[in-house]
C-alpha cells in the first residue's frame, strides 16, 4: 500500500477476512501528538485496561474455585414485572 499513489487501485490482497481491492484516496503526513494534549485520554485508557484485566483475573479465580453452571432455561423464568 505504501507504493500506491493517490487514486490508484491495488492488486487483489488476501487477508484473514478474504480478498480485497484497495483504492488509495489520500495520503496524509504522520503527526505526533504532544503528551499534554492526550494525557487525560491516555490515563483513561490505561485505567480502563487495568480494570478489565483485574475483572478478568477475578473471574478466572472464581472459575477455578467454583463450578459454574449455566442454566439453559434461565431466559424462560418469569421476571418480577411479569408476576
Amino acid at each position: 500500500m505504501i507504493n500506491l499513489e493517490e487514486g490508484q487501485v491495488s492488486d487483489p490482497v488476501k487477508t484473514q477476512f478474504g480478498w480485497h481491492v484497495i483504492k488509495l484516496l489520500t495520503k496524509t503526513a504522520a503527526t505526533v501528538q504532544a503528551v499534554d494534549d492526550i494525557k487525560e485520554q491516555l490515563l483513561s485508557d490505561y485505567s480502563t485496561d487495568q480494570r478489565l484485566k483485574a475483572n478478568q483475573q477475578y473471574l478466572e479465580t472464581l472459575q477455578s474455585e467454583y463450578t459454574v453452571v449455566i442454566d439453559p432455561f434461565e431466559d424462560n423464568l418469569p421476571t418480577e414485572a411479569s408476576q
